[in-house]
């Protein structure tokens, strides 16, 4: 289903995040098997809601600036 794969993609960026490994972004788009514009488009999406991400050329990883993972929920009625 599209959006198990969507959660599932959001999920992993967050982990790799989370722990400030994923490297640079043509790095860590090719370990998502999606292309580096791709990883750019979730990533604004993410800061869009909130999500506090930034890169650090010196670690060669995104990291979040203050603690945190993504909570997703869905509501179905």
């Amino acid at each position: 289903m599209l959006l198990d794969k969507y959660l599932n993609l959001l999920e992993t960026i967050d982990y790799w995040i989370s722990v400030s490994r994923t490297g640079p972004a043509k790095d860590f788009a090719r370990r998502l098997n999606i292309s580096e514009r791709r990883l750019h488009d979730y990533l604004a999406y993410m800061r869009d809601r909130g999500l506090p991400i930034e890169y650090s050329p010196l670690k060669k990883s995104y990291f979040y600036s203050n603690p945190g993972h993504l909570h997703i929920k869905i509501k179905f009625e």
